[in-house]
């Protein structure tokens, strides 16, 4: 099966675009982003059940 951008990187930038217009996001600022991976470590630390993670970072983004 192929996916849907194989050789299309301009379409998925677009497309990428595009969402995150529609759903107002902005760019993700550098210390947000050293912030997120500071909490991913904190989180994964030790972790054994990993599956909450996920909607634990949907949450804070």
């Amino acid at each position: 099966m192929t996916s849907l951008y194989d050789g299309h990187t301009d379409t998925l930038v677009e497309h990428q675009a595009c969402a995150y217009q529609a759903l107002g996001f902005g760019l993700m600022t550098e210390h947000q982003r050293r912030y997120m991976m500071r909490w991913l470590k904190a989180a994964l630390s030790g972790r054994q059940d990993r599956n909450g993670l996920l909607h634990e970072l949907k949450c804070w983004l």
